[in-house]
């Protein structure tokens, strides 16, 4: 009987939980004496109007809203279904493009600063806010460790943290990064190619090659001395036996290569 009684207990918060969810969904935005606010389905108020724009709910989490300033631009934030600030309206650029292109659904959204020299994010997953601080912020997908890269805004050179902490994973010292896949980075510095590994180690690419930067089955596509392609393992070793005139990777993932006119499937052992 007691654990009947827990069941029906705990099916009644999950019901609650489930139900504020798919309110928070429903919010709308709607225009009142030229303010926009957020009503539900049956357009009763929950967020009463005070914007001079408003977007719709991203995830049933976070939406963009926007305030006119006296030089006729706007200035944006961040507010949860409560109606409170996560990220204050103080941004130039922080429009619904993050919607569509950076990280998905529960991705990111990226905030610049007023001068647009700075940048910072929003991680909608981990309710993480990084105000503008660094130059440039790549958040174009969401990787299984949350792992992005960022720019430093002094010596412009790169470096990956932690989305949800901003813990570092390297040092900055890059000027070009391929995304974390699993537990390792292809990236490039001024001096060689790399492969950055999760625990803040890594290895030398031989400067024979020039390299991609996508990880694809742990491996990567790299380019010899004659413009053939190969691929590489993350030890640093080719796993194919011949150079091909070139070679892709199918949304599958399955990997192909040219060799005289002639479309090979590539197995890597």
């Amino acid at each position: 009987m007691k654990n009947e009684k827990k069941i029906i207990y705990f099916s009644l918060i999950f019901a609650v939980l489930l139900l504020n969810v798919c309110l928070a969904e429903d919010l709308v935005p709607f225009s009142s004496n030229g303010k926009w606010g957020y009503a539900d389905e049956s357009m009763n108020i929950v967020i009463s109007p005070q914007w001079d724009t408003a977007s719709n709910f991203r995830c049933g989490k976070t939406a963009i809203v926007g305030i006119l300033q006296e030089d006729g631009d706007f200035s944006y934030g961040l507010i949860n279904q409560n109606g409170e600030y996560i990220v204050p309206c103080d941004y130039h650029i922080l429009d619904n493009e993050s919607e569509v292109l950076f990280g998905g659904e529960d991705g990111y959204y990226l905030i610049w600063d007023k001068e647009n020299k700075l940048c910072g994010y929003y991680d909608i997953k981990y309710n993480y806010y990084c105000s503008p601080k660094y130059r440039d912020v790549d958040i174009g997908e969401r990787t299984e460790k949350n792992i992005i890269s960022v720019m430093d805004p002094v010596t412009r050179l790169r470096g990956y943290i932690y989305s949800d902490t901003e813990m570092a994973v390297s040092e900055f010292c890059y000027i070009e990064t391929g995304p974390f896949i699993q537990d390792a980075a292809i990236a490039i510095a001024l001096d060689a190619q790399w492969i950055q590994f999760i625990d803040g180690t890594r290895k030398k690419i031989s400067d024979e090659y020039s390299v991609n930067l996508q990880i694809v089955h742990g491996v990567f596509i790299v380019t010899n001395r004659d413009y053939k392609y190969g691929l590489m393992d993350l030890n640093c070793e080719l796993v194919t036996k011949e150079w091909y005139d070139m070679i892709y990777i199918e949304n599958t993932d399955e990997i192909y290569g040219i060799i005289n006119k002639e479309h090979v499937k590539i197995v890597i052992d």
